[in-house]
């Protein structure tokens, strides 16, 4: 198994003009939201898509390189929605 360029991970289809305008929004939300998780995730599928690498990313975020690569899986199979904080379901 070869590995990917970086950004070749991400669809097509989600490197639109369109696409990146939506995760720079998600990302300004979530910086106002103080969601830093959120903030996190779309900091680094957002330099990702721009040809940083996933090492990049990860040290610049101060992350493991395997979840910049499991939140760029997330956002190619689902797009920035999948970048979101959810709540946990079940008892608190």
């Amino acid at each position: 198994m070869s590995k990917a360029r970086n950004g070749k991970v991400i669809r097509p289809a989600r490197l639109t003009a369109r696409e990146l305008a939506r995760l720079s929004t998600l990302l300004r939300e979530a910086r106002a939201l103080r969601d830093v998780a959120t903030w996190r995730r779309a900091k680094a599928v957002l330099g990702y898509a721009q040809g940083r690498s996933a090492i990049t990313m990860a040290t610049q975020l101060c992350v493991d390189r395997s979840a910049v690569t499991k939140w760029v899986g997330w956002y190619a199979a689902h797009g920035t929605d999948a970048l979101r904080t959810r709540q946990i379901p079940g008892r608190a």
